[in-house]
């Protein structure tokens, strides 16, 4: 099995989290999200968007590498929905880049998040997919997410609908 280390990200690390956070996205909806609207998910644009947030954040960003070498990126933190007690945690970004993709890391990203999630105080965890990325919601399945009902469109250059999944920590 492959390892990866979890580097916890600075102010210092916008630039590399805004280019994974860029490439990963394109991989990740293409097909499901239009190609003009992915063109405009630039790494500059995710690079002043992390520049900005990481200072004052409550969530832990990640940077997962593999031989040094970075692969993807994690976040999480408390959950953003009002209608969610404080008691749940959501992970707000599981990304990895394609060469990364079925090599176990994917599954060590997620004990990762749900470990440091349940170590934070949590006793559930959420997140939310888009209807239309089934490799996505297989995954997330896998490990105990299960939609609760709720649903909400989300414009990303067309309407696609996203549904909130959430596990028992």
């Amino acid at each position: 099995m492959h390892h990866i280390e979890f580097q916890l990200a600075t102010p210092d690390d916008a630039g590399t989290l805004g280019s994974l956070h860029a490439a990963c996205w394109r991989a990740a909806y293409q097909g499901i999200i239009p190609d003009a609207y992915l063109d405009g998910f630039t790494p500059e644009k995710r690079t002043a968007f992390f520049a900005r947030v990481l200072p004052t954040t409550a969530n832990e960003n990640y940077i997962l590498k593999a031989e040094r070498e970075p692969i993807g990126m994690l976040a999480f933190g408390p959950a953003h929905d009002e209608d969610l007690p404080e008691s749940v945690g959501e992970i707000h970004a599981l990304y990895l880049l394609p060469g990364a993709w079925g090599k176990g890391y994917g599954r060590q990203a997620m004990g990762f998040a749900t470990g440091r999630l349940r170590a934070l105080g949590y006793e559930k965890a959420s997140l939310w997919v888009l209807l239309d990325n089934g490799r996505a919601r297989r995954f997330y399945a896998r490990y105990g997410f299960v939609p609760d009902g709720k649903e909400e469109p989300i414009t990303l250059g067309k309407e696609l609908m996203e549904a909130r999944c959430v596990m028992v920590l």
